[in-house]
């Protein structure tokens, strides 16, 4: 097939073609242990609320790879050494084949890591070898106050607010009173302060606006047209906004 193309005032011929997926030949893709979900030279991100089981699991599957013959680097700060030792022997584990990385200070070995470990982490995953490294939590590289535990739990705050904000907004006819929806989220939680709403904002895909007419009334709306149906959606495809459609729905109502 071809297509037309247009460069520099000038025109050019495109030839493409359309394969299908069952035709193509899966090449230079590793993984380890066979395992889909670790492919070699990648990273794997395990990701999931506070509490729900994240790092056992990981560790799980250290020790299961530790079985297989894979030299493992684990570099953690939950738990001491003995802990670890002990999870990995209820595990299965072979401790051969499993190196735990520490920090060293005024002559005391302990675990724990942050952004200025990198370097050691790297050198000593290559000084061993290591098939896989095991690093949680993964903030712990961040520099700054995303090093900080409970920045990282802010973020889960912030993505369960995001949610609750663009499910309201939506069930209320993707378009609202600010004034209504931060009311809702009080009674829900009286963490949700406004200020921390208007944070999850670009995260709920809401728009804000000033409605046109009767005063300076604040409206939240959906941005995203494919949110919209019906009427409202004929009417996006004839050139209206989101926020046109939200200005004018204020309109309608009663103070």
């Amino acid at each position: 097939m071809n297509s037309i193309t247009q460069k520099n005032g000038k025109t050019k011929q495109t030839d493409y073609v359309l394969t299908p997926m069952l035709d193509e030949l899966v090449r230079n893709v590793e993984f380890l242990g066979e395992n889909v979900w670790f492919p070699s030279g990648a990273i794997t991100i395990l990701g999931g609320r506070k509490r729900c089981g994240k790092s056992t699991l990981a560790l799980y599957e250290c020790a299961r790879f530790s079985v297989m013959g894979k030299k493992v680097l684990i570099v953690q700060r939950e738990d001491d050494a003995g802990l670890v030792k002990a999870k990995l022997q209820c595990m299965g584990a072979d401790l051969g084949n499993i190196m735990l990385y520490k920090r060293r200070a005024g002559g005391i070995e302990y675990c724990g890591f942050n952004a200025g470990d990198l370097r050691g982490i790297v050198e000593s995953a290559g000084k061993m070898h290591a098939d896989l490294v095991y690093i949680d939590p993964l903030h712990g590289l961040a520099a700054g106050r995303m090093n900080d535990q409970q920045s990282a739990d802010c973020l889960i705050a912030l993505d369960a607010m995001a949610e609750w904000m663009h499910a309201a907004v939506h069930l209320n006819g993707n378009h609202m009173l600010t004034r209504e929806l931060f009311h809702q989220a009080e009674s829900k939680d009286r963490r949700w302060t406004p200020a921390k709403l208007r944070k999850a904002f670009s995260l709920a895909g809401l728009g804000q606006a000033r409605a046109a007419e009767r005063g300076s009334r604040s409206i939240v709306y959906l941005k995203d047209p494919s949110e919209y149906s019906g009427e409202e959606a004929e009417r996006l495809d004839m050139g209206s906004t989101p926020e046109t459609l939200a200005k004018e729905w204020v309109v309608t109502v009663p103070r």
